[in-house]
């Protein structure tokens, strides 16, 4: 059972519901596909029943979760979903594991009081319920915080805008300690038993230790071969504790330089956002989403055949700051000539996306220069047309 929903939904996603006839929540985002795509649209009260009935349910926005609280009356489903998407929740649930983590949540009404010469830095601030890296903060000194504190005063009616309150809350943050170590991003779902089956897992790299931008992943065999017998092992544990059976996920963690491995954060009910798990498709023809559906596991030997010594890559081109939405174009042929195989881009021209391309590429393991500019290249030099507010 699948919901489609705001923001995005992908070709290959609406593709794979209209040849596989799953049933697809008729909302009015389903509808608006359903004009290029044979959906099997299913009304509001069938779906729910039977998603509500333990059938396997998947969406490819949290935007869905506004409309699965209100609706399936699954409470196992709806327990996990709460217990993953708050990231206060989830760190207090998983304390036992981690009972030297530090970490604390404050109201946004309180974030102004808080005496951060108290705080341990380096430190993260972000939305005790969020997505996609928005009011996410590293805190070295003083000057960031207060950096952090007014970038939140002035763009939180702008999240609240874009995002409902379930997806990103604007009532409380977490102040948690900094985690030093390599980031990857595994999409998993946990089977009918609670065991955890891995789809894909992506290095996400930043520019920088301060860094924090979704702007490039990727994956590769030497990635998922060197880490899914570690982080089966991770997921396992972990969910002795949050117990969800016939559950699809995203979640981010990082590994230290001791091998200890650490959850950032659980989107559930979805792999990875705006349909950008289908790096996965792209690398290994893995539809993430069918696999967990259709209740099977990848066979890792014969898809790993003949892609050795290449990485595949999902990069996310944000927009750059001081362009007003709708007053840009974007030379989208040179963002194809940055790269040497381009799979897929994806281009992203409503006003509102907060970003203007999704690229996925492939490149030599052993030459990866041009992912190393993209990593921290000044977007704006493709911007095609539009009016900057930079000084």
């Amino acid at each position: 059972m699948i919901i489609f929903d705001k923001p995005y939904v992908s070709d290959i996603s609406a593709s794979y519901a209209a040849e596989t006839k799953h049933p697809v929540l008729n909302n009015a985002y389903a509808r608006e596909l359903s004009t290029r795509f044979d959906l099997n649209l299913v009304d509001e009260h069938t779906f729910a029943k039977q998603a509500s009935s333990g059938k396997r349910l998947y969406a490819t926005s949290e935007n869905a979760l506004d409309w699965i609280y209100a609706n399936i009356e699954d409470k196992e489903l709806l327990r996990g979903i709460r217990l993953m998407k708050d990231k206060f929740a989830l760190r207090t649930a998983l304390k036992p594991m981690y009972p030297q983590y530090l970490f604390r949540q404050v109201s946004v009404s309180q974030l102004c009081g808080v005496n951060v010469a108290e705080l341990e830095m380096p430190f993260i601030l972000k939305p005790s319920v969020g997505f996609f890296s928005v009011g996410v903060y590293t805190i070295t000194n003083e000057q960031d915080w207060r950096a952090a504190l007014a970038d939140i005063a002035k763009n939180m009616e702008s999240w609240k805008l874009r995002y409902p309150a379930s997806v990103i809350g604007d009532a409380n943050f977490l102040i948690e300690s900094f985690i030093e170590g390599d980031e990857y991003a595994v999409d998993v779902y946990f089977d009918d038993a609670g065991e955890p089956v891995i789809l894909n897992i992506m290095h996400h790299e930043f520019a920088s230790g301060d860094d924090v931008k979704d702007r490039l992943y990727f994956t590769s065999k030497n990635i998922i071969s060197n880490n899914h017998a570690s982080f089966t092992r991770f997921f396992a544990a972990m969910n002795s504790i949050v117990k969800v059976k016939n559950f699809p996920a995203h979640i981010e963690l990082r590994v230290m330089h001791d091998g200890t491995i650490i959850p950032i954060e659980c989107n559930p009910i979805r792999f990875s956002g705006w349909c950008t798990n289908e790096i996965a498709y792209h690398a290994f023809g893995i539809r993430t989403y069918a696999y967990y559906l259709e209740n099977r596991r990848p066979d890792w030997d014969s898809l790993f055949d003949g892609k050795d010594n290449q990485i595949f890559s999902m990069i996310l081109l944000e927009k750059p700051s001081g362009i007003a939405p709708g007053n840009a174009s974007y030379d989208y042929d040179a963002v194809q000539d940055s790269f040497s195989n381009v799979l897929e881009l994806r281009r992203m021209e409503k006003p509102d996306d907060p970003m203007f391309a999704f690229v996925f590429a492939q490149t030599p393991a052993d030459d990866r220069r041009e992912l190393d500019r993209i990593l921290r290249a000044d977007l704006s030099t493709y911007v095609r047309s539009g009016q900057s507010n930079r000084p």
